[in-house]
């Protein structure tokens, strides 16, 4: 990292995270999100990044934030092999733009790419700065939940303890869900609780059409249990009930959806309130091998929409406890198809019970907004 003195100027913190606006990404949305939230509070913001081709600058100042972006290659949401093979390369370019930004005074590294805590641990340790790591994922257990890595074997035990290890000497650890500070806990390691947050506005948000939608918007990830929606809608067209079930995103499972179901293509930013409120629900799901582990943030978002949330994942995982503690929707077991179809049918058909849980829901969204007063006394506190 670049040395710069430093009189009197506001304190500098780095983001370390691949993917980055302009590049479609929640948690590169995220991140800008508190970056600018973090400037408006006395920061002096940089973020370091990649840039697949030439379509981003390397550097360039955007509302205020430094973004310092190197050239790596695309990782493909479809093949394992392709993403492995990219790893290398993507690490190697995302260093080359840490080391290419002034040093910080606190660097924080989020989990893309993969183990990108051990990356901070080695930067900060060179940078002399304080790194708070914050954990939109947890890695290598994702690997291994995936099939990617065999959890007994003597590669994912390495990765394991580094990680740990590297989770231990954080300065602070931020966690997005309860349930993924149950897993952390479980390996020693403290961590804070901030949860992700909405990025629409309640106001934004048109009525529903007619009709019955329940629409799924997001990564079609190996995370998400999409085996039970596909029984599900089988189901409700079987029994004529009336549901359409809609799909819209890319991802490893988008050849995976199966037939009698709708699919839409991903929408732009500015579309996305508009595409929320076609849907009568939302429906979240989560396998039950990755709870902890990953956290969907379409939660928060679904919510502000004001439309109730049909979350099918494990009972324990933050989305299961969300939906019950605030009354915003029905949670039914992952992979469980016929639940699914049941869940459906009770909104479908009980239009009183859809204004309550929406009620419910738009307040739950309101109320969870970006805790950018969280973050910044947590970047500023010293152990």
């Amino acid at each position: 990292m670049e040395r710069c003195a430093k009189v009197n100027n506001p304190p500098r913190i780095l983001f370390f995270q691949r993917s980055v606006p302009p590049d479609h990404s929640a948690t590169g949305a995220l991140l800008f999100d508190l970056a600018k939230a973090l400037r408006l509070r006395g920061w002096e913001v940089w973020i370091a990044g990649t840039r697949s081709g030439t379509h981003a600058p390397e550097r360039e100042l955007l509302d205020g934030i430094h973004f310092v972006r190197s050239v790596a290659p695309g990782i493909s949401k479809a093949s394992l092999v392709f993403r492995s093979l990219a790893l290398p390369a993507t690490w190697l370019a995302m260093l080359r733009a840490a080391r290419s930004c002034p040093r910080p005074d606190v660097l924080v590294t989020l989990t893309d790419p993969p183990m990108s805590v051990c990356a901070g641990a080695w930067l900060s340790r060179r940078a002399k700065c304080r790194h708070v790591h914050w954990c939109q994922d947890l890695y290598p257990q994702v690997a291994a939940a995936a099939g990617m890595l065999n959890p007994r074997g003597v590669i994912y035990r390495a990765m394991d303890r580094l990680a740990t290890r590297c989770l231990k000497g954080c300065d602070s650890v931020v966690a997005i869900g309860r349930c993924m500070q149950d897993r952390l806990s479980g390996a020693g390691v403290a961590s804070t609780l901030i949860t992700n947050w909405s990025r629409i506005s309640p106001a934004d948000v048109p009525p529903p059409p007619a009709g019955f939608r329940i629409l799924y918007s997001g990564n079609l990830g190996r995370a998400h249990d999409f085996e039970g929606l596909r029984s599900a809608a089988a189901l409700t067209e079987a029994r004529r009930d009336g549901i359409t079930w809609t799909v819209c995103g890319d991802g490893p499972q988008s050849a995976s959806i199966g037939a009698g179901i709708e699919r839409l293509p991903s929408v732009p930013w500015a579309g996305f309130p508009v595409l929320l409120a076609g849907a009568h629900a939302h429906l979240i799901t989560l396998r039950s091998e990755f709870c902890g582990l990953v956290v969907p943030s379409k939660l928060y978002d679904a919510a502000a929409s004001g439309r109730p949330i049909i979350f099918a994942g494990p009972p324990d995982s933050e989305c299961a406890r969300a939906i019950r503690e605030n009354g915003i929707g029905l949670t039914v077991p992952d992979r469980d198809g016929p639940a699914l179809a049941n869940a459906a049918a009770t909104l479908a058909q009980n239009p009183d019970l859809c204004v309550r849980l929406s009620e419910a829901a738009r307040k739950f969204g309101a109320k969870n907004h970006l805790s950018a007063d969280a973050f910044d006394s947590l970047l500023r506190f010293r152990k």
